[in-house]
Protein backbone atom coordinates (compact mmCIF):
# COMPACT_ATOMS: atom_id res chain seq x y z
CA UNK A 1 0.00 0.00 0.00
CA UNK A 2 2.74 2.31 0.63
CA UNK A 3 5.09 1.53 -2.05
CA UNK A 4 1.67 2.31 -4.23
CA UNK A 5 0.75 5.37 -2.67
CA UNK A 6 4.25 6.66 -3.02
CA UNK A 7 4.55 6.03 -6.86
CA UNK A 8 1.45 7.36 -7.34
CA UNK A 9 2.19 10.55 -5.37
CA UNK A 10 5.11 10.80 -8.05
CA UNK A 11 3.05 10.09 -11.10
CA UNK A 12 0.86 12.80 -9.91
CA UNK A 13 3.18 15.51 -10.06
CA UNK A 14 4.29 14.48 -13.35
CA UNK A 15 1.00 14.82 -14.54
CA UNK A 16 0.46 18.02 -12.84
CA UNK A 17 4.02 19.80 -13.47
CA UNK A 18 2.58 23.05 -15.97
CA UNK A 19 -0.74 23.10 -13.82
CA UNK A 20 1.24 23.64 -10.32
CA UNK A 21 4.02 25.98 -12.44
CA UNK A 22 0.71 28.11 -13.53
CA UNK A 23 -0.75 27.85 -9.85
CA UNK A 24 2.56 29.35 -8.41
CA UNK A 25 3.27 31.69 -10.85
CA UNK A 26 0.10 33.32 -11.31
CA UNK A 27 0.25 33.33 -7.41
CA UNK A 28 -3.02 31.36 -7.84
CA UNK A 29 -2.79 29.84 -4.04
CA UNK A 30 -3.93 32.43 -1.29
CA UNK A 31 -2.19 31.11 1.97
CA UNK A 32 1.11 31.21 -0.12
CA UNK A 33 0.73 34.70 -1.36
CA UNK A 34 -0.55 35.99 2.26
CA UNK A 35 1.84 33.91 4.31
CA UNK A 36 3.68 30.84 3.75
CA UNK A 37 5.82 32.35 0.93
CA UNK A 38 7.17 34.84 3.17
CA UNK A 39 7.67 32.47 6.38
CA UNK A 40 9.72 30.17 4.91
CA UNK A 41 11.78 32.98 3.32
CA UNK A 42 12.19 34.32 7.05
CA UNK A 43 13.03 31.43 7.98
CA UNK A 44 16.21 30.79 5.98
CA UNK A 45 17.73 34.71 5.68
CA UNK A 46 20.21 35.80 4.04
CA UNK A 47 22.86 33.59 2.40
CA UNK A 48 26.25 35.25 2.36
CA UNK A 49 27.24 33.06 -0.22
CA UNK A 50 26.55 29.70 1.98
CA UNK A 51 24.94 26.32 0.81
CA UNK A 52 21.13 25.33 0.27
CA UNK A 53 19.73 22.48 -0.88
CA UNK A 54 16.23 23.64 -1.90
CA UNK A 55 14.37 19.17 -1.41
CA UNK A 56 11.26 19.48 -3.51
CA UNK A 57 11.88 22.22 -5.68
CA UNK A 58 9.29 22.04 -7.57
CA UNK A 59 8.46 24.79 -10.54
CA UNK A 60 11.99 26.74 -8.76
CA UNK A 61 10.08 29.81 -6.93
CA UNK A 62 11.96 29.15 -3.57
CA UNK A 63 15.07 28.10 -5.61
CA UNK A 64 15.02 31.66 -7.24
CA UNK A 65 14.30 33.51 -4.05
CA UNK A 66 16.99 31.84 -2.56
CA UNK A 67 19.60 33.15 -4.88
CA UNK A 68 18.28 36.32 -4.49
CA UNK A 69 19.31 36.29 -0.79
CA UNK A 70 22.52 35.10 -1.91
CA UNK A 71 22.62 31.27 -1.37
CA UNK A 72 24.81 28.96 -3.18
CA UNK A 73 21.52 27.17 -4.69
CA UNK A 74 21.16 23.26 -4.94
CA UNK A 75 17.64 22.30 -6.13
CA UNK A 76 16.39 18.43 -6.05
CA UNK A 77 12.86 17.30 -7.35
CA UNK A 78 11.54 14.01 -8.72
CA UNK A 79 9.98 15.44 -11.50
CA UNK A 80 12.29 15.94 -14.59
CA UNK A 81 9.68 18.50 -16.15
CA UNK A 82 9.39 20.47 -13.25
CA UNK A 83 13.26 20.29 -12.82
CA UNK A 84 13.77 21.48 -16.69
CA UNK A 85 11.28 24.55 -15.60
CA UNK A 86 13.42 25.52 -12.45
CA UNK A 87 16.51 25.52 -13.94
CA UNK A 88 15.23 28.05 -16.81
CA UNK A 89 14.59 31.05 -14.28
CA UNK A 90 17.40 30.71 -11.63
CA UNK A 91 20.99 30.18 -11.12
CA UNK A 92 21.65 27.41 -9.49
CA UNK A 93 22.81 23.06 -9.23
CA UNK A 94 19.71 20.94 -10.47
CA UNK A 95 19.42 17.62 -9.85
CA UNK A 96 16.69 14.98 -10.70
CA UNK A 97 15.81 12.37 -7.84
CA UNK A 98 13.59 10.53 -5.65
CA UNK A 99 14.10 11.00 -1.91
CA UNK A 100 14.81 8.07 -1.17
CA UNK A 101 18.11 8.41 -3.57
CA UNK A 102 19.76 11.58 -1.99
CA UNK A 103 23.00 9.83 -0.80
CA UNK A 104 23.27 8.89 -4.61
CA UNK A 105 22.07 11.86 -6.31
CA UNK A 106 23.64 14.24 -3.88
CA UNK A 107 27.21 12.39 -3.42
CA UNK A 108 29.86 14.64 -2.25
CA UNK A 109 27.64 17.69 -1.56
CA UNK A 110 27.17 19.48 1.53
CA UNK A 111 24.64 22.02 3.04
CA UNK A 112 24.53 24.70 5.51
CA UNK A 113 20.74 25.08 5.60
CA UNK A 114 18.21 22.23 3.65
CA UNK A 115 14.83 23.56 3.06
CA UNK A 116 11.61 21.15 2.16
CA UNK A 117 8.95 23.74 1.84
CA UNK A 118 5.29 21.87 1.35
CA UNK A 119 7.53 19.05 -0.31
CA UNK A 120 7.62 16.06 2.52
CA UNK A 121 4.26 14.44 0.86
CA UNK A 122 5.32 11.10 1.34
CA UNK A 123 5.79 8.40 4.35
CA UNK A 124 8.78 6.18 3.49
CA UNK A 125 9.99 8.82 1.01
CA UNK A 126 9.63 11.75 3.92
CA UNK A 127 11.93 9.28 6.48
CA UNK A 128 14.30 8.65 3.71
CA UNK A 129 14.76 12.21 3.00
CA UNK A 130 15.29 13.11 6.31
CA UNK A 131 17.77 10.49 7.01
CA UNK A 132 19.90 11.52 4.11
CA UNK A 133 19.73 15.28 4.98
CA UNK A 134 21.29 14.52 8.34
CA UNK A 135 24.62 13.41 6.67
CA UNK A 136 24.12 16.10 4.19
CA UNK A 137 24.62 18.92 6.97
CA UNK A 138 27.82 20.94 7.28
CA UNK A 139 28.81 21.46 10.80
CA UNK A 140 26.05 23.98 12.79
CA UNK A 141 23.29 22.82 9.96
CA UNK A 142 20.05 22.96 10.04
CA UNK A 143 16.88 21.62 7.88
CA UNK A 144 14.04 23.60 7.66
CA UNK A 145 10.65 22.16 7.30
CA UNK A 146 7.12 23.59 6.02
CA UNK A 147 4.14 21.98 5.61
CA UNK A 148 0.40 21.69 6.36
CA UNK A 149 -0.64 22.37 9.54
CA UNK A 150 -2.46 19.08 11.65
CA UNK A 151 -5.00 21.72 12.66
CA UNK A 152 -6.13 22.62 8.91
CA UNK A 153 -6.62 18.77 8.29
CA UNK A 154 -10.23 16.82 8.57
CA UNK A 155 -10.35 13.94 11.06
CA UNK A 156 -9.48 11.57 11.41
CA UNK A 157 -6.56 12.65 13.74
CA UNK A 158 -4.31 10.15 12.76
CA UNK A 159 -1.26 8.94 10.88
CA UNK A 160 -2.53 8.19 6.96
CA UNK A 161 -2.32 8.58 3.48
CA UNK A 162 -4.75 11.24 2.21
CA UNK A 163 -6.07 12.58 -1.18
CA UNK A 164 -5.51 16.24 -2.05
CA UNK A 165 -8.26 16.81 -4.65
CA UNK A 166 -7.27 20.54 -5.50
CA UNK A 167 -10.63 21.48 -6.03
CA UNK A 168 -9.17 24.80 -4.52
CA UNK A 169 -7.67 25.51 -8.09
CA UNK A 170 -10.68 25.21 -9.80
CA UNK A 171 -9.76 25.63 -13.78
CA UNK A 172 -6.28 24.05 -13.69
CA UNK A 173 -8.05 21.01 -13.04
CA UNK A 174 -5.39 19.20 -11.76
CA UNK A 175 -4.98 15.23 -10.97
CA UNK A 176 -5.45 13.62 -7.73
CA UNK A 177 -2.49 13.55 -5.43
CA UNK A 178 -1.70 11.32 -2.48
CA UNK A 179 -0.44 12.36 0.30
CA UNK A 180 0.83 11.22 3.91
CA UNK A 181 -0.83 13.21 6.34
CA UNK A 182 1.25 13.14 9.86
CA UNK A 183 0.04 14.33 13.37
CA UNK A 184 2.05 16.91 15.40
CA UNK A 185 3.40 14.26 18.00
CA UNK A 186 4.32 11.82 14.77
CA UNK A 187 6.09 14.50 12.98
CA UNK A 188 8.43 15.16 16.53
CA UNK A 189 8.98 11.64 16.63
CA UNK A 190 10.28 11.24 13.37
CA UNK A 191 12.65 13.83 14.08
CA UNK A 192 13.39 12.36 17.08
CA UNK A 193 13.84 8.67 15.53
CA UNK A 194 16.14 10.13 12.89
CA UNK A 195 18.69 12.26 15.11
CA UNK A 196 17.34 15.78 15.20
CA UNK A 197 15.59 18.13 17.68
CA UNK A 198 13.46 21.13 16.66
CA UNK A 199 15.17 24.37 17.52
CA UNK A 200 12.26 26.33 16.24
CA UNK A 201 8.64 25.27 15.77
CA UNK A 202 6.50 28.38 14.10
CA UNK A 203 2.74 28.45 13.33
CA UNK A 204 2.29 31.62 10.82
CA UNK A 205 -0.47 32.83 10.34
CA UNK A 206 -1.58 36.51 8.23
CA UNK A 207 -2.57 38.06 11.51
CA UNK A 208 -3.05 37.47 15.67
CA UNK A 209 -6.88 36.59 14.72
CA UNK A 210 -5.95 34.47 11.11
CA UNK A 211 -6.46 30.49 11.44
CA UNK A 212 -2.63 29.33 11.56
CA UNK A 213 -1.13 28.79 7.71
CA UNK A 214 0.87 26.05 8.06
CA UNK A 215 3.45 24.25 10.88
CA UNK A 216 7.28 25.23 10.54
CA UNK A 217 9.99 23.50 12.29
CA UNK A 218 13.50 24.20 12.07
CA UNK A 219 15.63 21.05 13.37
CA UNK A 220 19.54 20.50 14.33
CA UNK A 221 21.37 17.45 14.30
CA UNK A 222 21.79 16.09 18.11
Amino acid sequence: MTDMSETKLIQSWESNAQGWTKAVRDQLIASRVAVTDRAVLEAVGEGAGRSVLDLGCGEGWLSRELARLGWNVTAVDAVEELIQTAQLTAPGDYRVGNFDQLDEVLSGCSFHTVVANFSLLGEESTRAAIRSCRKLLQPEGRVIIQTLHPCQVAPPYQDGWRTEDWRTLGDLQLTETPWYFRTLASWFSLLDEEGYQAIRVGEPRASGNDPVSSLLLVCSPR
